[in-house]
């Protein structure tokens, strides 16, 4: 028996399946085996819009390797845990997909260690920090899994592109072990083996590492590890000592760090990090060997003994929550001032000058930081977070933009031009959704239908979290992943805020959209529930030129009193022209519309509304009050609901609903319209009168 016109509620938080729309016996006959999915590439991935290796989700830091001409590019790709690599800097155009992934066996994944319980020489949790060093060697600080991996080469063993780049070679922190993870191996104190929430690394041009030991407050050198030892050398921080892990220990002051987290070397081999908590950067003039305290701040007014955010305000001394630090090849430092939403440049001579002479992401004021500079969406002058940065051989900053979900990249010359050039994670500088949706993607769809108005046949799921409907023109035609044709309640294929993040809704608008319907002229029915509405689309292939196609406005709404604008629960009371988040929608063969009204405990029914008016005509649930609302109004019966989830409709006009709290589906009889009390129960032994889960059984 199909039910609804031909849609099914899906469980799957990110998959359609192909085997539900067979219209032919075979799977009524014991095939129980999905033949195509819609929303990822495949049956074996299930991440959120369909990864790939386009997107980002959170970048922390950026990397170049200047081994290399043309220079390559990577990028801790923290929660996606993967570090992603671009062969040629010079050459990529906004968007561009990555040619290296590294610590997943594939660019459609993102578990944190595969999935597996413990880490491998092949997997990242959480990636947070990479730097390379003169021989092209990646250095990653595994920040989840507590420990910083060394690579030889990863672009080395590709023999094509994409690639999916090899194990680590080489472990920190860990005692060697690559599928350990513990907080300084377990004890409760630290030691020169040990580390504990890396967040940061950097090599000088002797191949010397160091490492930003954030949880431990202190920064560890390895002298020359890969022809030596994963043991460190010496600590800042901890006043000299391997075992000490308080922050500011002995006090704040020039030999103190406080969750220490951007970590870089000049040419000179002076050292600088960022002492995040502390809201200054650090620098330490060679020789560093002998010497753990620092001979500079930035931030703090020049003062050691300060560690005030914004230490008298927003301005070009001041800094808050810095974490990426980054020097040129001329000696210009960059820091990235999370908290303020910017990356600040200080030119040369740094001794005598502490004060910032350019910043990024604030439209060149030193007194503001707002994320995105207050606006809703980003551009390429703005910044949200950002956290690492890196420079290339000529000169150009790239910046991690992490709450935009970017990378930024900034060509010289700097001092007079901070707006960015070129950008990767997104396909423009407007959008900044983590793991951006787009025609292949999907993220919790709930409900798909069929239009069988039209041969072939067409396809619209709700997709829920995207608060968006996609729409496939061919339901013949399409393969794994194919993208959408339509996309309607958003400006374009690559955006998924509630009502486009906007204050109020509109006809071009969803927020949440949970469920669809057709009726039998290929109009569509859309259940966007956190607008405490039903839209109505007369054709929504109908104004469509060509594909990829923008669908139009809806043209009918209900719930709302004829309102696009409104999207307020019951607005003006609750009535038979009232919805409160409604979650279900069915049309019979007659055109008769089924509203599963979730937060109103009814199921309303509107009778051929294209043809009369968006008021109610019947409601199930409340004893036929149109003004009550009650859960179980009058107690557990065959005329009353708990929160219904759904709608369905038969070829014979019996209509079905999903009780959700009472834990049962009941069925009515047609005719419909004079009788509203259930005829039948299912999931309570037929007993109208119980509403437990599993009937009172485990």
């Amino acid at each position: 028996m199909m039910l609804k016109s031909g849609f099914w509620k899906l469980a799957a938080p990110c998959l359609l399946i192909a085997a539900a729309l067979a219209t032919s016996s075979i799977a009524m006959q014991g095939d129980t085996i999905a033949d195509r999915v819609l929303g990822q590439a495949d049956f074996v991935h299930d991440v959120a819009n369909s990864l790939d290796a386009r997107k980002l989700n959170e970048p922390f830091a950026v990397a170049i390797d200047a081994s290399t001409t043309p220079n390559r590019l990577y990028v801790a790709d923290t929660s996606n845990s993967r570090v992603l690599g671009w062969k040629d800097v010079t050459a990529f155009s906004n968007g561009s997909p990555a040619d290296l992934v590294v610590g997943q066996p594939d660019f459609l994944s993102a578990a944190c260690n595969n999935d597996g319980a413990n880490p491998s020489a092949s997997s990242l949790c959480g990636p947070n920090a990479i730097a390379v060093d003169g021989g092209g060697n990646l250095y990653i600080a595994d920040s989840n899994n507590n420990r910083v991996l060394e690579y030889h080469d990863p672009f080395a063993g590709c023999g094509s592109f994409p690639c999916v780049g090899g194990p680590a070679n080489l472990v920190f922190g860990q005692g060697g072990s690559f599928t350990s993870n513990h907080c300084n191996n377990g004890g409760l104190n630290a030691s020169a083996d040990s580390l504990c929430s890396p967040l940061g690394v950097a090599l000088d041009a002797a191949g010397n590492l160091y490492v930003a030991d954030t949880s431990d407050d202190r920064a560890l050198e390895y002298n020359t590890p890969l022809s030596t030892d994963t043991t460190a050398d010496m600590v800042f921080g901890q006043g000299g000592s391997f075992i000490a892990i308080s922050p500011n220990n002995g006090g704040l002051s020039a030999n103190s760090l406080d969750g220490p987290i951007g970590v870089a070397l000049d040419a000179s081999g002076n050292l600088y990090v960022a002492d995040s908590i502390n809201s200054r950067v650090l620098e330490y003039n060679t020789p560093l060997s002998t010497d753990t305290t620092a001979d500079v701040v930035f931030g703090q007014g020049g003062s050691f003994a300060s560690d005030l955010c914004n230490n008298g305000g927003v301005t070009a001394n001041s800094l808050c929550g810095p974490i990426g630090v980054a020097v040129d090849l001329s000696g210009n430092l960059y820091v990235a001032d999370d908290v303020n939403s910017r990356v600040l440049e200080y030119n040369t001579p740094l001794l005598p000058n502490t004060t910032a002479d350019v910043v990024f992401g604030q439209s060149g004021n030193f007194t503001s930081n707002s994320c995105n500079n207050g606006a809703v969406t980003a551009s390429a002058d703005s910044l949200c977070n950002p956290l690492g940065l890196a420079l290339d051989a000529g000169g150009n900053l790239y910046v991690a933009d992490s709450s935009n979900s970017r990378v930024l990249e900034y060509n010289t010359p700097l001092l007079t031009d901070t707006t960015a050039d070129r950008e990767l994670g997104q396909v423009d500088f407007l959008h900044n959704l983590p793991n951006f949706p787009d025609q292949h993607s999907l993220d919790g769809p709930t409900v798909v239908a069929i239009d069988k108005s039209v041969t072939p046949n067409r396809l619209y799921a709700a997709d829920d979290s995207n608060s968006r409907v996609l729409g496939w023109k061919d339901v013949t035609a399409f393969f794994n992943g194919s993208p959408a044709d339509l996309v309607l309640g958003q400006a374009d294929f690559f955006s998924s805020n509630c009502n486009n993040d906007d204050a109020n809704a509109s006809a071009g608008s969803l927020c949440n959209p949970e469920a669809v319907a057709m009726d039998l002229s290929g109009n569509l029915y859309v259940a966007d529930s956190s607008n405490s509405r039903v839209l109505e689309y007369h054709d929504p292939f109908g104004g469509c030129g060509s594909f990829p196609c923008v669908g139009g406005p809806a043209d009918l709404v209900f719930g709302q009193g004829g309102d696009f604008t409104s999207s307020t629960c019951n607005d003006g009371g609750v009535s038979a022209s009232s919805l409160c988040f409604p979650t279900g929608v069915a049309v019979d063969a007659s055109g008769n519309l089924y509203v599963a009204d979730d937060s109103n405990s009814r199921v309303l029914e509107y009778n051929i509304p294209l043809s009369t008016d968006t008021t109610a005509d019947l409601v199930f649930g409340q004893g036929g009050s149109f003004s009550s609302r009650t859960c179980n109004n009058g107690g557990v019966s065959a005329n009353s609901l708990c929160f219904p989830a759904d709608v369905a409709v038969d070829l014979s006009g019996n209509l079905y609903v999903a009780d959700d709290s009472n834990s049962r589906v009941l069925e009515y009889k047609t005719p419909l319209s004079t009788d509203t009390a259930a005829d039948l129960v299912f999931g309570q032994g037929g007993i109208f009168t119980s509403g437990n889960c599993n009937n009172g059984g485990l």
